[in-house]
């Protein structure tokens, strides 16, 4: 118990070493494990910072009345051939569809073989992605309810400041600051959505509980360990931290120049030249959301089972202790010292 996270974490690894086929559910799952709690949120922030230049050219166009062009541009559009729009949405509708279910069922397979893995048991490639299969829907529902739930509360802390801003005509009004105190608002928020859905799905997987059963009980394992889902969270985080530095340090100095070339127009010399790089990217990716999620479930046996203890709780009855026999140990040593 003392080594809580070293052990969930290095167990992780160790799984994830020993079954390759996990990177491949990975490639996908790492839409959903995304960066981590804390890396989300830094980059939400940073995006955040970003719109507000985009919210200060929608108050310009307000004031000024550049919105009234607007009806023109869709009036524009919907003069498009019906039939060429409808095959474009239809297409690209279809694509996105096979990208939601790939990834939702790449999620179920990776948490259906971390559990049997983590217990002793073994598991393949073919019942992972069976199971995943059989519990799509109350997974892609909670997978739904999580994005919703984090855009309403985003909607929600940012709104009435929007307005506020929206509705005044001076430049300089203080918008930025309260923008970010709405962003403090939103932070535990919306870390306890994700670590209260991260926890539901895995009852839904490995529980075989209704996507509402799986809440309640979700909602229970979070408020009683939410100072080890924190601890986690940034141990993940680090994980992230290092892995950054090592990408950062093994790709080429000019990619992105090249990246940039590239994007300004195809050239198959610099596709090559990026090649090896982006497949490191893609199977560093797959294996760090693949390792997330082994961690994650690892935890969430030990929390079901009631044998994890918050670092922070260790420490604060450790340090008592500690004191107390320093004490009793700088008594003993005074009293020989007087004889």
């Amino acid at each position: 118990m003392t080594k809580l996270y070293r052990d969930v974490l290095a167990r992780a690894w160790k799984i994830l070493w020993k079954n390759p086929w996990l990177w491949l559910f990975g490639i996908f799952a790492a839409f959903t494990a995304n960066t981590g709690e804390y890396a989300s949120l830094i980059s939400s922030y940073n995006k955040m910072i970003r719109q507000l230049g985009v919210v200060v050219a929608l108050k310009h166009a307000i004031y000024t009345n550049e919105l009234a062009g607007l009806g023109q541009n869709i009036s524009v559009f919907l003069l498009q051939p019906v039939v060429l729009s409808v095959i474009m949405l239809v297409a690209l509708a279809v694509v996105v569809l096979m990208v939601v279910w790939l990834v939702t069922v790449s999620q179920i397979g990776l948490i259906e073989a971390s559990g049997r893995l983590g217990n002793g048991e073994t598991a393949d490639f073919d019942s992972s992605f069976h199971s995943g299969v059989k519990h799509f829907w109350p997974v892609l529902w909670l997978n739904i309810l999580t994005k919703f739930l984090i855009y309403l509360l985003l909607a929600v802390a940012t709104l009435p400041f929007l307005i506020t801003f929206l509705t005044h005509q001076q430049e300089d009004w203080g918008f930025s600051w309260l923008f970010i105190i709405a962003f403090l608002i939103f932070i535990p928020l919306s870390l306890i959505v994700a670590f209260v859905v991260k926890y539901a799905i895995a009852y839904v997987v490995l529980k075989s509980k209704t996507w509402w059963e799986a809440l309640e009980y979700g909602i229970n394992l979070f408020l009683r360990n939410w100072l080890i889902s924190l601890e986690m969270a940034a141990a993940l985080f680090v994980v992230y931290i290092i892995m950054g530095m090592v990408i950062y340090m093994i790709l080429p100095t000019d990619m992105p120049l090249l990246v940039a070339e590239l994007f300004s127009g195809f050239d198959f010399y610099i596709f090559l030249k990026l090649l090896p790089s982006l497949l490191a990217f893609i199977i560093i990716g797959a294996g760090y959301g693949a390792f997330q999620y082994i961690a994650w479930i690892l935890l969430f046996d030990r929390l079901t089972e009631g044998t994890a203890l918050a670092k922070l709780t260790r420490l604060t009855s450790e340090v008592p202790e500690y004191l107390s026999r320093w004490f009793d140990e700088s008594k003993v040593s005074t009293n020989k010292q007087k004889k």
